[in-house]
């Protein structure tokens, strides 16, 4: 029997359910939507020719709803990466250690934009 209040294991089928497959950034927008990766280890994110000249970074946040902020490295440093199309990019190691991300673009999108994203849970 278990204890009142435990939390009941979650099984690797649904954890994958609970890590959203694309972000969407809205038209004229710069931060996708909130993505859940509370349970992914490891990810990585595809950007389409919308992208080819912005840079890329992350904010990050414990609850879906709380402040997102720009992620550093353990340098300091805010983890950014060049766009480039048509290439698939690993998550920075920071931006692993949040349960709650934003991919953030340096301008804004000319119509609504979806990136696709894969995660290993």
């Amino acid at each position: 029997m278990q204890e009142p209040g435990a939390t009941q294991p979650i099984h690797e089928a649904d954890a994958r359910s609970m890590i959203p497959p694309v972000a969407n950034i809205a038209n004229g927008g710069t931060e996708s939507d909130a993505i859940n990766i509370q349970l992914a280890r490891s990810g990585a994110f595809l950007l389409s020719s919308e992208f080819n000249t912005d840079t890329i970074t992350f904010k990050g946040a414990q609850t879906k709803g709380g402040t997102y902020n720009l992620i550093d490295d353990k340098g300091g440093t805010v983890v950014s990466i060049a766009g480039e199309t048509n290439k698939w990019t690993e998550f920075h190691e920071a931006v692993m250690a949040f349960p709650w991300i934003k991919i953030v673009t340096d301008t804004a999108t000319g119509a609504a934009a979806t990136i696709p994203l894969v995660f290993k849970t």
